[in-house]
């Protein structure tokens, strides 16, 4: 005897023809992945897309811990000390944490580091040369006093089966199309005792740094693809850099999401 479906919805072009419901959800889940994201794909995600959540108020759940100190009220990093964060190399996705004490008197600071991990031993020394090396620096007030930011956003696009070692170059790679440029942030009064939210945003070909909510700079990268292998978020001390100029800072809240169907919405 034929098995028959559980429940069954009737076909909208037919008076006679059933379709299991259980087809029509594996028709939509088709659907969503294969949904194209402005040259990119919409990859799968969890719910409300949440990769790694980490308060850092005592401790950390998710980071590798280099140093620094924490406290209720989040990390320090002292003036060595860095947190490691690795996960998937999404095509788009945002970053978000809260710091408080950025003082724009120290020297010019990088304060965030994200890259593509190398599956090699090519990871500090060719830090500056990393294919996907992008950076959050505080700029030292007498040098940039209307410029509190400057946001570097690189990418570099490689023919497929390229080794490697020889991701590590420098300028245009042969074959290959790339994007790099630093740009200066929109004015943005910063004070050290002032708690900030830093968040970026890469979506549809544009990356988006906004501070408490305001965007204050944005890199439009098309049609340059973000597609990493995988990713590391560095936020103190940046790798290959002896020591750290904004010792007193704490970090709190460090959020790694997709963007959410809402969020994706909303840009297209």
């Amino acid at each position: 005897m034929a098995l028959q479906p559980l429940f069954t919805l009737k076909s909208p072009r037919s008076g006679s023809r059933w379709l299991p419901a259980a087809g029509l959800v594996f028709l939509a889940f088709v659907v969503l992945l294969s949904a194209g994201c402005g040259g990119q794909t919409i990859i799968k995600r969890s719910v409300d897309g949440m990769i790694i959540e980490d308060s850092l108020a005592g401790g950390s759940k998710a980071a590798l811990v280099d140093g620094g100190l924490f406290t209720k009220d989040g990390w320090q990093p002292g003036a060595e000390g860095s947190l490691t964060y690795d996960f998937s190399g999404i095509p788009q996705g945002l970053i978000s944490f809260d710091v408080k004490g950025l003082n724009r008197n120290a020297p010019d600071t990088i304060f965030l580091t994200l890259f593509e991990p190398a599956d090699s031993a090519y990871a500090d020394p060719f830090i500056l040369l990393n294919p996907y090396r992008s950076t959050l620096t505080l700029k030292n007030f007498q040098a940039a006093p209307h410029s509190p930011f400057e946001f570097l956003w690189t990418i570099k696009n490689f023919p497929s089966g390229t080794p490697d070692d020889n991701r590590y170059i420098e300028g245009l790679p042969e074959g290959g199309t790339s994007y790099r440029q630093a740009k200066a942030s929109a004015e943005m009064p910063i004070f050290p005792d002032q708690k900030y939210t830093i968040r970026l945003e890469w979506l549809r070909g544009k990356v988006t740094l906004s501070v408490n909510g305001q965007a204050l700079a944005e890199h439009r990268y098309e049609p340059v693809l973000f597609t990493p292998k995988s990713l590391r978020l560095v936020l103190g001390r940046s790798p290959g850099i002896a020591s750290f100029d904004l010792p007193d800072i704490t970090f709190s809240n460090v959020k790694i999401a997709f963007p959410t169907l809402a969020e994706t919405s909303r840009s297209r």
